[in-house]
């Protein structure tokens, strides 16, 4: 039960990251 909670998990960190990524660069920030 463990392994699968925290597969998702990390896919989001992921794209949260991404995100940060994109709106420090203040050309994507819509996106």
């Amino acid at each position: 039960m463990k392994k699968p909670y925290e597969k998702p998990e990390i896919e989001i960190t992921e794209f949260e990251i991404e995100d940060t990524i994109t709106t420090s660069g203040g050309e994507i920030i819509d996106g």
